[in-house]
Parts: structure tokens; sequence; C-alpha cells
């Protein structure tokens, strides 16, 4: 059996954490606040009526808050709507047009509906801002993206950006085993293997990713002797 690289993983959606407009005051921004947290409980409980209720009403307390923004994109797109997802998450960028959050956010969502090319400027540019905290989580997903296209080369270079910036990053440790593999480098991918495995349990992939180094790396010794 060969081993067959999941062309899209997972991709995950962080709310944003940026300024409000001057306009805004502060018990309106914690109104919204409290208003965008319960209309993302409600999507995640699948009551759309009230969690588009919710959002709304966060949006008009707040009307150019990047969070209320990129949370009426989330539902939108959830819920299958992807060109008002679209119209929110570039009115978002728009609002913060240097936020971290708000730049990956937006290079996922191309990213989940095939616009490889166009998602990884927005991931890098992320990753550049000097206030993102989470910088190997845009440069995973960089990677994540270029693997979904078919560029295992420039993945592989994000993937291990973000192993740098985060040695905790376990889908990019899994991926660059599987890349690793796919090179048929395979002492580098056990090497991968085993730091993912130190950070997590196994589970099926990296059992068949596991077993599959081990064939191969069996095979090399037979042909050597």
């Amino acid at each position: 059996m060969t081993l067959r690289i999941v062309a899209l993983f997972t991709f995950f959606f962080l709310s944003a954490c940026v300024s409000l407009d001057s306009a805004v005051t502060t018990p309106n921004l914690n109104a919204a606040n409290d208003n965008v947290q319960l209309g993302l409980l409600y999507l995640q409980r699948e009551e759309n009526v009230n969690a588009k209720e919710k959002l709304l009403l966060a949006l008009q307390q707040a009307p150019n808050w990047p969070t209320a923004l990129d949370a009426m994109a989330f539902y939108f797109e959830s819920t299958g709507d992807q060109n008002q997802a679209g119209y929110y998450y570039r009115r978002a960028l728009k609002s913060a047009p240097n936020s971290g959050q708000v730049l990956n956010n937006y290079g996922v969502f191309l990213c989940r509906h095939g616009a490889y090319q166009l998602a990884v400027p927005y991931f890098l540019k992320a990753a550049y801002q000097a206030e993102y905290v989470n910088t190997a989580a845009a440069y995973e997903n960089a990677g994540l993206c270029l693997m979904a296209k078919g560029d295992i080369t420039h993945a592989e270079l994000y993937f291990s950006k973000a192993i740098t910036q985060d040695p905790k990053r376990l889908k990019s440790f899994l991926a660059l085993a599987k890349i690793s593999f796919l090179q048929e480098k395979y002492h580098l991918s056990s090497s991968y293997l085993k730091r993912y495995l130190q950070l997590t349990k196994p589970n099926p992939q990296s059992h068949s990713l596991m077993l599959e180094i081990g064939r191969k790396l069996r095979d090399n010794r037979s042909i050597k002797s």
C-alpha cells in the first residue's frame, strides 16, 4: 500500500483582536463582543437564526469592527453563502488592512475555496506583521494551502518556518514527514514523525506513515546488502 497525501487539511478560524474605529465607544464594543461570542456559539450549535440575529446586532453596535465583520463572514461561509462571506471578509480587511488575524482569516477563506495562489500572499503578509502573535499559524496555513495546490517544495519551506516559530505545530511536523517521504528522504521523514509523536498520540495517519517508512527503510537495506 502506498502512502497517499491528504490533499486538503483542516483550516481554522481565529477571531481577530484589533483596535476599533475611534467612533465606537467602549460600551458598544463590550456589547458587540458579547453578541459576537453568542453568535458564534449559536452557530456552533447550528442555531443559525439566533446566530445571525446576534451577529447583526454586533454589527449595529460596532459597524467597522473587524472582529464582528469576520464573524459575520464566517457565519455566511458556514451557511453556504460564499458571496456574502467574501464581501464581509473584504470589509474586515478594508477596516484593518494590516491586522495579521484579518489577513490570515481572508487567506483561509480563499484557500478553502480553491484560490490557492491568491491566498498565500495574505498568509505571508500576516506573518510579517510585527504585532501578530500567531506567526507560526500563518506560515503553517501557507504550507497547507500550497500542499493542497500540489506545490510541496514551497509548502516544505513554510512548514519549516512554522516549526521554527513554534516547535509544537503538529500539522507542520506531520506534513513535513509526508513531504520527506514523497521525496524519498525516509530517515528525515522518520525524524519528523518522531517529533510529531512526541507531541501527540498516534493516529491512523501517523501509524500508516510509520509503517510505510519502515517498509521503505527495510527495502533500502535489502538492496544495499
